[in-house]
């Protein structure tokens, strides 16, 4: 019956070693997929961040291009009141207000910064547009290193259950053994001793090795006891609640 335990006990090991040996395989996938998605993640931030950067630029530049646009009406209405001004006090001679030349540069320089401005809203929008593009990779690759890091943390945890469980059956693997052991070695005492005494004359002093009989015998039947202690027990109970080896 020991010995079957025994084998139960081995058994049950060896299940939970090879379960140990696939969960620390996962657990190089899972470093490797994280070292991957780091990777992923640094990639989609930098490019997200170069995007924003072109982007805040064409704004920038725009701003500007507004603010000039701005300024050059601000000329061109301040040109056309004067121009107006000219030609109500000259009257007939209003042809002598020459402004129409430089209202007409004026006009010429908004139209060159309008098109400017709309060079640089294309720009702007192609910016915009990959720059979403990134911070959306950005947020998939945190979201799957998130998820990544969860799995790596649970298998840990699977790993250590494992081990607690496999140290509890080796040690008492360990107990079974030295038992078995135990029990082989005094019985060999036991029958050396047995066959001692059976040579022995029967008119020769026998009490030496009947003590030693008697202490041989009590060393077996206390190891007997420990040996359906153990047999007694209703399986081994594991870490975890789990109860293994039931009678």
């Amino acid at each position: 019956a020991l010995v079957a335990k025994g084998q139960c006990y081995a058994d049950k090991d060896a299940e939970l070693e090879a379960n140990s040996h696939r969960l620390q395989e996962t657990a190089g996938e899972l470093h490797s997929q994280e070292q991957k998605l780091a990777t992923e993640l640094e990639r989609a931030t930098y490019a997200a961040k170069e995007f924003s950067n072109r982007l805040e630029m064409a704004l920038m530049e725009r701003r500007d291009l507004e603010n000039q646009m701005q300024e050059i009406r601000h000329h061109i209405r301040a040109r056309e009141a004067a121009l107006d001004d000219c030609k109500r006090q000259f009257g007939f001679l209003g042809f002598m207000c020459d402004f129409a030349g430089e209202i007409t540069g004026l006009n010429g320089d908004l139209r060159r910064l309008d098109n400017a401005r709309q060079e640089i809203d294309m720009r702007a929008a192609g910016s915009k547009e990959r720059y979403e593009a990134a911070r959306s990779e950005n947020n998939q690759a945190e979201a799957q290193l998130k998820e990544n890091l969860a799995k790596s943390e649970q298998n840990r945890a699977d790993i250590a259950a494992v081990e607690n469980k496999i140290g509890v059956i080796k040690a008492s693997l360990t107990e079974i053994r030295k038992l078995k052991q135990d029990n082989a070695t005094l019985l060999v005492r036991f029958t050396d001793s047995i066959t001692e005494l059976n040579g022995l004359d029967p008119t020769s002093d026998r009490r030496l090795i009947v003590t030693r009989l008697r202490q041989e015998s009590e060393s077996l039947n206390i190891l007997l006891l420990k040996s359906q202690e153990l047999l007694d027990i209703n399986g081994l109970q594991l870490p975890g609640g789990e109860r293994i080896c039931t009678n």
